[in-house]
């Protein structure tokens, strides 16, 4: 399993062309992307998909584990929905914010 992440809207390229950017290029570069990569489980009966992280592009999260709850939406959608707020605290199921990962026809 391999996740990345870019948040699109933030991200310029560097002024001097590609891997010359000055040291406030390459930090944004690095604050609005992130990857990681393990294995998974996925438990039916609770929803829920653990992500065994084997190595992460921010150090700290590398060796743990992420769990998600999952929603499957027609043929080609899976929802991933993390049950932590990011702040220590756990997100209820009811009122979790939705990230999703849609089709190729979703891009735009």
């Amino acid at each position: 399993m391999s996740v990345q992440i870019a948040n699109k809207r933030s991200r310029k390229p560097f002024s001097g062309g590609f891997a010359a950017g000055t040291i406030e290029e390459r930090a944004g570069a690095f604050d609005s992307y992130f990857g990681y990569y393990g294995t998974y489980t996925f438990d039916a009966a609770t929803g829920k998909v653990t992500h065994h992280i084997e190595d992460y592009s921010y150090p700290d999260l590398r060796g743990r584990d992420q769990v998600r709850w999952v929603e499957f939406q027609g043929s080609d959608r899976i929802v991933l929905i993390p049950l932590e707020d990011g702040k220590g605290g756990v997100i209820a199921e009811k009122t979790r914010p939705t990230n999703w990962f849609g089709s190729a026809s979703d891009k735009g």
